[in-house]
């Protein structure tokens, strides 16, 4: 699939951030949208040791669940740069949102899926 002329002009502008991934500032905490509770947490299993943080919206007795897979590689994704997203679609939804943080190569794509895949799995 080609890549758009726009973004095609920017790697050309900014040729490390396409190896490397696009950096991503978030504002301040307190300038980010506001929610009831974020937890971070580590989960293990198997030979898996992954990071995730919990966003929980409001007070609730339920909560349907998301399961959130950041953007990977060339958004240079992870837990913090993802975390205005994820506050804000938990908001929206009312729902309670796990956010997994994984690595994400080009070079290991199956290896990425099945560890999301296995993550998913565990959640559930």
């Amino acid at each position: 699939m080609p890549i758009h002329s726009y973004i095609l002009k920017y790697f050309e502008e900014h040729p490390n951030e396409r190896t490397n991934g696009v950096q991503q500032e978030n504002p301040p905490n307190e300038r980010r949208p506001s929610i009831h509770q974020i937890e971070d947490q580590t989960i293990q299993f198997d030979q898996y040791e992954l990071p995730i943080r919990i966003y929980t919206p409001d007070l609730q007795e339920h909560y349907s669940l998301l399961v959130f897979f950041h953007e990977g590689r060339f958004m240079n994704g992870n837990l913090e740069a993802s975390d205005v997203a994820c506050r804000m679609i938990s908001s929206f939804t009312g729902y309670k949102l796990i956010a997994i943080d994984y690595t994400a190569t080009l070079e290991h794509i199956a290896e990425t899926f099945n560890t999301c895949y296995e993550v998913t799995k565990w959640i559930t």
